[in-house]
């Protein structure tokens, strides 16, 4: 089972103000977790399903508020077609600052709450493997 990281989306990215120092030579392509051999799964970034807005559409901590977050994962929560599992996009700039940090655990317990469950792509890897 494996999970292919996509780490392609700035290689040599040095931005220490917001944590993000991509070395060219450490981040290659792609990684992948766990049987290099054995499928790939990818996990999407948390959709509504109603749009395409970075700042509406997607559970992206830093482009949206608490209500906006749980909005989107009801709607995922809801809709027919519902992924198995899907990304929380966070940044490390916004795990560093207090009100995004806060953000970001009061949106997870309201996931657990619900039902949901926050996984590491480790241990991901064998659960989506199997869908």
């Amino acid at each position: 089972h494996a999970i292919r990281l996509d780490l392609s989306a700035a290689p040599g990215l040095a931005d220490a103000e917001r944590h993000a120092v991509w070395h060219e030579d450490a981040w290659r392509q792609a990684f992948v977790l766990g049987d290099t051999r054995a499928a790939v799964a990818s996990v999407p970034i948390g959709w509504d399903g109603a749009g395409a807005s970075m700042r509406r559409n997607y559970l992206y901590n830093e482009k949206l508020d608490l209500a906006g977050l749980v909005r989107i994962w009801e709607a995922i929560c809801t809709r027919p077609d519902r992924p198995r599992a899907v990304n929380f996009l966070t940044h490390g700039f916004g795990l560093v600052d207090q009100g995004f940090r806060r953000q970001a655990v009061d949106f997870l317990r309201h996931v657990r709450r619900s039902g949901g469950r926050v996984v590491s792509a480790r241990t991901l890897a064998p659960a989506v493997s199997r869908a």
